[in-house]
């Protein structure tokens, strides 16, 4: 199977930033081989996130890496604090402890696992993380066939339609494959 970590063209990335060398080599040590990079962004210091075809990934202090799969994250959003922004992914199961960050921080950045801090400077790009998120979690629905139509809203029908192709060309590869 080719290694997917690197991407291979502008088409293939949303958005690619340039992470330090101890950040990438914790996503070479942490990101399967058959995984597709979407988005790594580099926040403050040493945070940064990347999202891939199977789940999220958030970097702190350059090795600490805490893996999300799409089927534990509810939904991301960036918000602004102060004179700095602030990605936070909310992750079902993720004990409150650890998804507040540390109390009396009212000025530092937010140090939880789950949160990336970033310069507001690169609002756009974080707001591009959290679309990548939600349609890689739809696709990723779309694959495990838990997205139903019944989801969907009324006027989409022809996404709806698209969605169960997917789905049956799905388990039509996993009938090929178990037959190989």
């Amino acid at each position: 199977m080719p290694d997917k970590r690197a991407v291979c063209s502008k088409i293939d990335s949303i958005v690619i930033d340039v992470l330090p060398k101890k950040m990438r080599e914790a996503i070479d040590e942490n990101i399967r081989v058959s995984e597709d990079i979407k988005v790594a962004i580099k926040g403050i210091n040493t945070e940064a996130v990347v999202v891939t075809d199977e789940g999220v990934y958030i970097i702190k202090n350059k090795t600490e890496c805490n893996y999300y799969p799409y089927n534990m994250i509810e939904s991301a959003k960036t918000s602004r604090k102060f004179r700095r922004g602030k990605f936070e992914l909310f992750v079902e199961g993720l004990e409150e402890e650890e998804a507040s960050g540390t109390e009396g921080m009212e000025f530092g950045p937010d140090p939880a696992k789950n949160v990336v801090n970033f310069p507001w400077s690169k609002v756009p790009q974080f707001k591009k993380a959290v679309k990548a998120i939600q349609t890689q979690k739809e696709l990723y629905k779309t694959k495990a066939g838990t997205l139903k139509c019944d989801d969907v809203d009324a006027g989409e029908d022809y996404k709806c339609e698209l969605q169960e192709e997917i789905k049956r060309l799905n388990e039509r590869l996993a009938q090929l494959e178990g037959n190989a």
